[in-house]
């Protein structure tokens, strides 16, 4: 049999729209090489003669396989989504702006072994992980996914006859309980790091995730206050009305 160990410390993976881009075009250039090969490969190979067919059997995967181990570790394995920014000056360069969510998982470990006799691949993994979003009116950090550890177990049978997968079963489970907290601050940030990582627009015409930044707008009268916000590229002027004690969130184009 074959047996495999690996331990990593620690992992930090950094998204935001521009770098997911990049991975996606990556993936594509892979694949677009990888069919290449195969077509190259397949027109290389020729065919057997139809007046001398074949006799001899090849043998199947299961019956030269060996039994493989696989057990993999990690201490931390962390997440940070960032908003991409776009310096004036720079013709559209854009760089990794403001952190916007945090995730982590800690003491990961899992283990894969595959029988080839019985033809069985079993998997399990169990990790605690947790996810904090950025509260940019009070630069601090706030919880979102308590310290949630889950397991999850996997397991696939591959069918004696022509070696197909016919039975695949997964399960996720949570040790402990699921605790999620999403406060108004936090749920903004939730929000914004959607549209940085998608690209869409905000809802005020002419900003998006990428060049606005969104500051809070607060009545702190007893009256209602009634804003205009007029927008220097001629797009439609954004307005409305923020009753007393309330707060609204605004966008101003291009600020930094």
């Amino acid at each position: 049999g074959l047996a495999v160990d690996v331990a990593v410390r620690d992992v930090t993976l950094v998204v935001s729209r521009r770098r997911s881009a990049w991975i996606a075009q990556a993936g594509r250039v892979v694949e677009k090489f990888l069919t290449t090969l195969s077509s190259k490969v397949s027109s290389k190979s020729t065919p057997p003669s139809p007046c001398k067919p074949l006799s001899v059997q090849q043998p199947s995967f299961f019956t030269t396989a060996p039994n493989v181990s696989v057990s993999v570790s990690c201490d931390v394995l962390g997440l940070l989504v960032a908003q991409d920014t776009v310096n004036e000056g720079e013709e559209g360069e854009a760089n990794t702006g403001d952190s916007l969510l945090e995730g982590a998982a800690f003491g990961a470990h899992g283990g894969c072994t595959f029988d080839a006799a019985k033809r069985t691949l079993q998997i399990v993994a169990e990790t605690r992980v947790v996810l904090d979003a950025l509260d940019h009116e009070k630069g601090a950090w706030e919880c979102v996914v308590e310290p949630w550890r889950l397991r999850v177990t996997a397991d696939c049978g591959f069918s004696f006859k022509d070696g197909s997968a016919s039975k695949i079963y997964t399960k996720v489970e949570g040790v402990n309980a699921l605790e999620i907290t999403l406060g108004e601050a936090s749920a903004a940030t939730v929000a914004a790091a959607a549209r940085a990582l998608s690209g869409a627009e905000t809802a005020f015409p002419g900003t998006s995730a990428r060049n606005a930044r969104t500051y809070w707008l607060h009545n702190a009268t007893h009256v209602a206050v009634t804003y205009t916000l007029p927008f220097a590229d001629g797009a439609t002027d954004v307005g409305g009305t923020v009753s007393p004690g309330e707060r609204v969130a605004i966008h101003f184009p291009g600020t930094e």
